[in-house]
Order: C-alpha cells, then sequence, then structure tokens
C-alpha cells in the first residue's frame, strides 16, 4: 500500500512541473550495446562544449542542469537524447544499432510501381518549384530524396528529420539545414523560406535536397518540399511564432510564453462542506409539483417542488440526489465538485395493463417487462429451461439494449451481466472473475440459436433478441466441464427452435426501423457560435478598433462565459486573427480559473486553434483541480503528445493504470489504453517505455484503422444521441442519457470522465454519417462537444481534426460529420 501511494505521488510532481532548471546535478551511468559494456561513446550536452567520454567499463560521469539535454552518440549506433529532470541522477543507457535506410528503400521500391518522385529524379518530368519548372536530372550535384516514411515526426524540425539521414547533412536548433557545411534555403510548396521552422512534419509528401542548385535559388543548397497542404496556406501559418517547433522534445516552464498564470490560486482537493443545489423539475416545459427531492443516504431530510417546479436542497460533493414522482421516472444525479444548478426533464412511466399481474404488482414499465420476459421458459440444446423453476440464478439481458456500436458481443455485454469481464488481450469471457480464481479459470461458453459453442459467436448484434447468463454448476451441468465457466444463451430474432416463422416476423417488423430517415439537419454549428455581440465586433472593419471595443465595453459586463468564447470565435473566423481570439481566450481563463467546466471548454478551442502551450497550461490547472479524476490524466496526457512530449504523456498514462479502478476494456480505461497502444506502436524510441506493456493488438497493421473518432464533452451533465449511419443506411445509436444509459453516467461520474472512443473500420466505396442530437444539461449553459477525428488511424498518412461545437439547439439533429474514402485526407 505505501509503494503505491509513493508511485501516487511520484506522479503528482511530475505533473506539476516543478522547474528548478538553474540546479546543477551529476548525472553518471553505463552505457551498453547488447548487454556488453561500451567504451569511447561520446557523451556530450546539446548546445554546449561540454563533453567526455565512456571509459574502458562503458562508465561516465557529467554535471548537467535540469532541462539540459544529453546526447549519446557512436559510429554504426543511433543516437539517444535524454532531458535531464528535477529527479535524474542515474542514466544507464542501452544503445541500438542504425538502420541502414538506403538498403530498406530499395527492398522496399522494388516491390512497388514506379512512384512520382521517381519520374523526377529520372528527368521524365521537370519539379515544379519557386523559381519555375526543373528537371532535377539534369542539375549538376548530388540529389538526396526521402519521402513521408523517411521523416520522424517526433524531431524538433524537419531539418533535424533530414539531417539524420546522411552524414554530409547537418542541423541545428533553428531549423536550419547545412548540406556538405553549406547552409540551405527552403522551397515549400513553391515558396521561399529561411528555415523549416514553419513545416509540420506530419504534412511532408516528399523532399528533394540539391547540393549544388541552380543560379536561379541564389544559394549553393536548396531544400524543395512538398506538403499536402497549399501555398496559400503555408503563407497564412508564416506569421506563427516559431519558437514552438524548437523545443519539442521537452516543455518546462521557462519555455512557454502564454499569458496565463494560474499560480496565484490556492485550490483545496477535498471538499466536504455542504453546498446548496437548485433547479426547476418540467415535462414537456410544464411545470411538475410535489416531486420528492432527497439525498439518497439522508432520506429523512425530502423537499417538494413548489407550484413552480422549483427546489432548493443542500447537499455534498458524491452525494446522489433524487428525483421521485408516482407518474414518472425516478432520476439520479450525482453532485459534482461544479454542480449548483440542475434542472431536470422528467420522463413518463409506462405501465401497460395487460401487463399488471400478480407477479409484477410491484413492478411498473420497462422493469416490468424484463421480469417477465426474465421469468418466462426457453428452450436449448440441452432441453427446455424453467427460470422459476430451475433453483439456479438465471441473468436476463433484452436484446434491444445491445448496440452495434460495440465491437462484438464480447464487449457489448460489459457492465450488463453481474460478474461478467472481458479480457481483450487474449479474447476470452469470463463469468468469474476473469479467470483469476485458481478453481475457477474457465472461459465462458456460448451457445446460439441451439448450436453450442465454445467461442463467442460473430454476430449482428442488432439480431439479438435475447440473452441469458447461466452462471452456476447446477445450471450448467449438462453441457460437461466446457461449460465449466458458465454459459451465454443468445436467441436472435430469427433463429432459434422455430426459424421460420421467427424469420419471417423479423423481416416484417425489420422492413422500417433501424435504418437511417435521412432527418439530421445539414446546419453548421460552428455559425452558432455567433450571437449578438460576435455580430457587433463583426461590424467594425478594422480588427483593433473591434478588440478595443471589446475590451472597453464588453470584456468586463458580459457574465456568461459562453459569450466570450463566441467573441473569441469571432475574431478568428471573421477578422482572421488567431493572436486575439487568444488574448480573449487567455483573460477568460484567468476569470474563470477555478471553473474546471469552464476551462474545459477552453483549452477545447485552444487546442483548435493550435495553441498548443496554452492548452497544456490550461489541463494542469484542470488537473491540480481535479486531480482524482480520469479525465484529467488523459486531457493533459493527450496535450502533451499534441506537443510531442510523449515520455511525459507515458508517465500520466501510466499513472491512470496504475488505480485500482483503470479498465482497459471500456470507457475512459479503453480510450487511454488505445493511446497508450498509439505511442508504443508509433513513439516507442522517443517514449522511453521502461515498463512492461502488452499491448492488446499483435502488431501497428492490427491495430491501425481508418477512422478513430473521440467525442469529448465539458459537463458530465450532457445528454446526447449519436446516431452513425453506415453506407446501407442502417443506423446505430449512442443514447448518452439518464433516461436510457444511467448506469453509464453514473459510471462517468464516478470515475470522472466525459469521453467516448468509437471506430469506423472500413469506410468501403459508400459514405458514414454522424449525426447528434443535442438533450441538454440542465443547466442554463451550452454544452461544449469536442470532436477529434483521426483519419489512417496510426497509418504512415495519419491525419487528425479537431472540431468544437456550441451545443444549444435541443432535441434537433445535426450532421456532424461525414466520412468516405473520397475526402483528401484519405489520399495515400
Amino acid at each position: 500500500m505505501k509503494n503505491k501511494t509513493l508511485i501516487k505521488l511520484l506522479f503528482f510532481f511530475l505533473v506539476t512541473q516543478v522547474n528548478i532548471a538553474q540546479e546543477i546535478k551529476n548525472i553518471y551511468g553505463k552505457v551498453t550495446f547488447e548487454d556488453q559494456a561500451l567504451s569511447n561513446v561520446s557523451v556530450t550536452i546539446k548546445n554546449s562544449p561540454k563533453g567526455i567520454q565512456t571509459d574502458f567499463n562503458g562508465n561516465y560521469k557529467i554535471d548537467a542542469s535540469v532541462g539540459d539535454e544529453i546526447l549519446f552518440s557512436y559510429v554504426g549506433l543511433k543516437t539517444i537524447s535524454i532531458l535531464v529532470e528535477d529527479v535524474t541522477s542515474l542514466l544507464n543507457i542501452k544503445m541500438s544499432a542504425e538502420i541502414n535506410q538506403l538498403e530498406d528503400i530499395v527492398v522496399k521500391a522494388s516491390k512497388k510501381k514506379v512512384k512520382p518522385s521517381d519520374i523526377f529524379l529520372e528527368g521524365k518530368e521537370n519539379l515544379a518549384t519557386a523559381v519555375g519548372p526543373l528537371n532535377l536530372a539534369a542539375t549538376m550535384g548530388q540529389v538526396y530524396y526521402y519521402g513521408s516514411k523517411d521523416i520522424s515526426l517526433g524531431a524538433p524540425s524537419l531539418a533535424n528529420s533530414l539531417a539524420i539521414r546522411s552524414g554530409n547533412l547537418r542541423a541545428d536548433s533553428e531549423g536550419n539545414l547545412y548540406v556538405r557545411g553549406v547552409k540551405a534555403i527552403w522551397d515549400i510548396d513553391s515558396g521561399i523560406y529561411e528555415n523549416s521552422s514553419l513545416v509540420n512534419t506530419a504534412d511532408v509528401i516528399d523532399v528533394y535536397i540539391l547540393s549544388n542548385a541552380p543560379a536561379r535559388y541564389s544559394s549553393k543548397a536548396v531544400v524543395i518540399v512538398k506538403t499536402n497542404q497549399s501555398s496559400q496556406l503555408i503563407k497564412i501559418e508564416k506569421e506563427r511564432a516559431t519558437e514552438e517547433y524548437k523545443n519539442q522534445n521537452y516543455f518546462d516552464q521557462n519555455s512557454v510564453t502564454t499569458k496565463l498564470n494560474f499560480s496565484q490560486h490556492d485550490f483545496s482537493q477535498e471538499n466536504t462542506e455542504k453546498k446548496e443545489i437548485y433547479g426547476r423539475v418540467t415535462f414537456m416545459e410544464s411545470s411538475i409539483p410535489d416531486v420528492v427531492v432527497s439525498v439518497v443516504e439522508n432520506k429523512d431530510f425530502k423537499f417538494f417542488t413548489d407550484a413552480k417546479g422549483s427546489y432548493k436542497i443542500n447537499a455534498s460533493i458524491g452525494d446522489i440526489i433524487q428525483f421521485v414522482h408516482v407518474s414518472f421516472e425516478t432520476v439520479s444525479v450525482i453532485v459534482e465538485d461544479v454542480t449548483k444548478e440542475l434542472n431536470i426533464e422528467l420522463t413518463q412511466k409506462i405501465n401497460e395493463l395487460d401487463q399488471v399481474v400478480i407477479e409484477a404488482s410491484r413492478k411498473s414499465g420497462k422493469v416490468a417487462r424484463q421480469k417477465k420476459d426474465a421469468d418466462e421458459a426457453y428452450t436449448t440444446s440441452r432441453g427446455k429451461k424453467d427460470p422459476k423453476k430451475s433453483g439456479f440464478s438465471n441473468t436476463f439481458v433484452d436484446g434491444k439494449s445491445v448496440s452495434n456500436v460495440y465491437a462484438n458481443i464480447q464487449e457489448a455485454l460489459v457492465g450488463k451481466i453481474s460478474g461478467y469481464r472481458y479480457d481483450r488481450t487474449t479474447g476470452a469471457s469470463y463469468l468469474r472473475g476473469l479467470g483469476m480464481s485458481v478453481t475457477q479459470d474457465y472461459p465462458v461458453a456460448w451457445e446460439i440459436d441451439g448450436t453450442f459453442t465454445s467461442n463467442a459467436p460473430q454476430i449482428d448484434l442488432s439480431d439479438i433478441k435475447s440473452i441469458r447468463a447461466l452462471k452456476s454448476i447446477g445450471a450448467t451441468n449438462k453441457y460437461g466441464t466446457v461449460a465449466a465457466g458458465g454459459l451465454i444463451i443468445i436467441e436472435t430474432v430469427y433463429g432459434g427452435f422455430d426459424a421460420k416463422a421467427k424469420k419471417d416476423t423479423f423481416l416484417e417488423e425489420y422492413a422500417n426501423s433501424n435504418f437511417y430517415n435521412d432527418d439530421a439537419m445539414t446546419m453548421s454549428l460552428e455559425k452558432a457560435e455567433q450571437n449578438k455581440y460576435g455580430l457587433a465586433l463583426e461590424a467594425y472593419k478594422n480588427k483593433y478598433s473591434a478588440y478595443e471595443f471589446y475590451l472597453e465595453k464588453l470584456k468586463d459586463k458580459l457574465t456568461n462565459y459562453a459569450d466570450h468564447l463566441s467573441i473569441a470565435m469571432s475574431f478568428f473566423e471573421f477578422h482572421r486573427d488567431k493572436d486575439l481570439a487568444i488574448n480573449v481566450l487567455n483573460g477568460l481563463a484567468m476569470k474563470h480559473s477555478e471553473n474546471p467546466e469552464i476551462l474545459k471548454a477552453i483549452a477545447y478551442y485552444f487546442q483548435f486553434l493550435e495553441d498548443k502551450k496554452s492548452a497544456i497550461e490550461v489541463y494542469q490547472q484542470i488537473f491540480r483541480l481535479r486531480s482524482k479524476y480520469s479525465q484529467s490524466f488523459r486531457d493533459l496526457a493527450n496535450a502533451y503528445v499534441d506537443y510531442d512530449l510523449f515520455e511525459k504523456a507515458w508517465k500520466l498514462y501510466m499513472g491512470f493504470m496504475i488505480k485500482e479502478y483503470a479498465d482497459s476494456s471500456e470507457g475512459i480505461g479503453e480510450l487511454i489504453y488505445n493511446d497508450m497502444e498509439w505511442l508504443y506502436f508509433n513513439r516507442f524510441n522517443q517514449t522511453n517505455i521502461k515498463q512492461k506493456f502488452v499491448p492488446i493488438h499483435k502488431n501497428i497493421d492490427e491495430f491501425s484503422n481508418d477512422v478513430r473518432l473521440v467525442f469529448e464533452w465539458n459537463t458530465s451533465e450532457a445528454e446526447f444521441e449519436l446516431e452513425f449511419v453506415n453506407p446501407d443506411k442502417r443506423a446505430y445509436v449512442f443514447d448518452h442519457s439518464l433516461e436510457a444509459n444511467n448506469d453509464l453516467i453514473i459510471e462517468e461520474k464516478k470515475l470522472g470522465y466525459s469521453s467516448k472512443l468509437f471506430f469506423l473500420e472500413d469506410i468501403g466505396d459508400g459514405e458514414w454519417l454522424v449525426n447528434l442530437t443535442y438533450k441538454g444539461n440542465k443547466k442554463q449553459v451550452p454544452t461544449y462537444l469536442k470532436l477529434t477525428s483521426y483519419y489512417n488511424w496510426s497509418k504512415s498518412n495519419e491525419k487528425r481534426r479537431i472540431e468544437v461545437y456550441k451545443l444549444e439547439l435541443q432535441d434537433q439533429k445535426i450532421r456532424l460529420l461525414t466520412v468516405n474514402e473520397n475526402l483528401p485526407v484519405f489520399e495515400k
């Protein structure tokens, strides 16, 4: 227990970024190669004349400051770069062999068709450049070529990424490249630039380096870069500060030049004091009086809504407030640190008269129907079973509760059957504690429509009518030892022992259901950002006059933070000035530095604007406020990844995974584990992974996917419905509401997360649609939804797009995304 506490404290101190950069530390250790001591390894401080060599036993000692970068280099081996942190002391380095890239290129090229780059290199066509068409084969001197796969995405700049490819190339910290000692100029998408600081390495398609450039360039060396961005976009981005690209291998407070300063605030981690919760209870916009409002653990103190449906009640963080009325479904809401106003929309109970029988006299609505279905006799391959007479446990799951948004039946049952667990690493399912017991280590067996199998069936989840789980030995004794781990019985809508009758019924019922009705609005949610204040600012043709008006008339007078966010987007989208938009966000972040929900919305926009440093600052502040929330770990680690701080991200992810409640099979655990697999497969060396990590997927090809969608929302009270429509117009729905998914929302609040991961595995020739219906958040403020779309997930041409949506319009289906293989992001 003490060791766990120490580990958690260590991760907390790591993320708080205590900066002691001036402290000189003695760094020592041993350098080895294939478990053998390596002498004469060069150990140097980057951008410093200080350096030594390892002795005969591979040992070294060197003085360095926190924030310094120590380089370990040896001919024929990969150079290793280590950042000195406040806890750095002993560094034992294992070096690895340098890969001969030329041989790799030759082998790969022999298996592929002629590439466009080969056509230019052979002089069959002229290459378009800033100085006009250029025949590369006719140029004097050497021509180096590198494709997108040769570019290291983790290098500080494109120049650094190229420099490791040849001994004739050298880069400096400013993004300059030297070809045989000559400083090269840059031709980027037919535009001339001084260095490579402007280029995002992920956008690079082809690089041609000429050691003896034509006179038209007025330089002896030139680097010609072709990206998937147009020259117009490159010029728009030219004004961005190049400081962001200089130190991507590490991050410290001194390198961050934002206007945010949260250090002046003092925050307590715990708050056990009672707080007043208030709001209004309605049904179809009408007030509902006499609703019982109480705290679950203290029902002696009950309150009733008045004639206007209003109520007030005192509760502590973590309490569950219940809203009970005889005519409506009970609503339960967990009190969080930001909970203050809770406006509750009730749903009517459904009492079907033909189901009011003696056995269900105390049940009503959905519960009664499920109880009746669970108690009905059913037929199996080993005979007929009657749950009322069996004497053993029989868990029933309605097939309607199983959605096709899950990858398979094993994932779909997580959380629906008590004691059921799915081990994604082995692919096995267990009904008794994930097989951890010595005497109960058998995986579950399956039966589908009378067919018995030891493997999970591959089935369309929308075809399932009912699921039953038999856990006890008495229930499974007729199946023998193969069912010793329990049995899951599945009946489909057109399977079973009367297949023809069921199939005909199914086809008749399914003819007009579960298909997309083309009812989503195509309005732009970005336009919803506009409000009367944003429109007032757009009336100014001069952006600086508009900003002066904001400072004098609006900044200190507008109390709704959503208005300020809309104003920030007006400066960005209408006046085309990102810096002014960031200034508005900076002021808003400092004003609401104690409200994690508002800060999260601000952080979304920082990420949308690609202000990565400010995003890190805000997510660090949220972590201080909510250090126990799962989402805090993921948000800050993800911000680190955006800034290429892979090692810091990994430490945070590990900090989450060592928590006792971490589960990689569902929820936030599944999302974080997926993030960790990306680092494992794509940035293993840069992440400096030392812990034992077992990925779910065998290799990067199995891990890769067409589209990865991550939805995040700033308030846990948000209710909405996501609809995924496949090319056949089949619709799959994820309903995030108390009415349909109350258990999930309670779990999210207990663990502290508000995000959901989806994959579109096979785009194919058709078109996928992603629609959203917003249902409110119990408050009088909007919800902010961030959608991060990863195209070609974990492939060499991976692309990412962030969109932020302001959700106010309720009960209207809105088109969020359209995906097909013709989108530019899928181009090879």
